[in-house]
């Protein structure tokens, strides 16, 4: 009997485990956002979704519209990078991808931080991978979960 119970405590541990891990955290629900554009440069239109993983890290889901060739906005530009800085994080920012649009000016990328509060933004850059950003910013949002 007391082999039984032990498996039934189990069984219910265990359940509730998992349960934790494929609904993730009471914050999950997906933050979806526009992102704020300099038209100036370019017509181009962002946005993202930003959910919860079951590490309780942020998967970032960004989708770009109306973008030209990087060489458009900056002769020398061959690139769109992807930046990150932690908000009132005193750091540089980090690339954290490459934007490529496709034949039909889309472009999107996903990737995942670990930081809650984070300032995301774009720009065209000479080379795909920039120490520091150097060219205008195109698009950017701030995120905070």
């Amino acid at each position: 009997m007391k082999q039984l119970s032990l498996v039934f405590s189990l069984l219910i541990i265990l359940t509730g485990v998992v349960g934790c891990v494929t609904e993730g955290p009471a914050n999950s629900a997906p933050v979806n956002q526009k992102m704020s554009s300099n038209k100036q440069l370019s017509p181009v239109e962002g946005s993202l979704t930003v959910s919860t993983t079951p590490f309780n890290s942020n998967l970032i889901d960004l989708t770009v519209k109306n973008m030209s060739r990087p060489n458009k906005i900056n002769p020398r530009a061959k690139a769109y990078v992807v930046w990150e800085v932690p908000s009132g994080a005193k750091m540089k920012p980090q690339s954290i991808g490459i934007l490529t649009p496709d034949k039909f000016s889309n472009a999107r990328l996903m990737t995942a931080t670990p930081f809650k509060q984070f300032d995301l933004f774009i720009t065209a850059e000479a080379t795909n991978n920039p120490v520091a950003p150097t060219g205008q910013k195109l698009l950017w949002t701030s995120v905070s979960r």
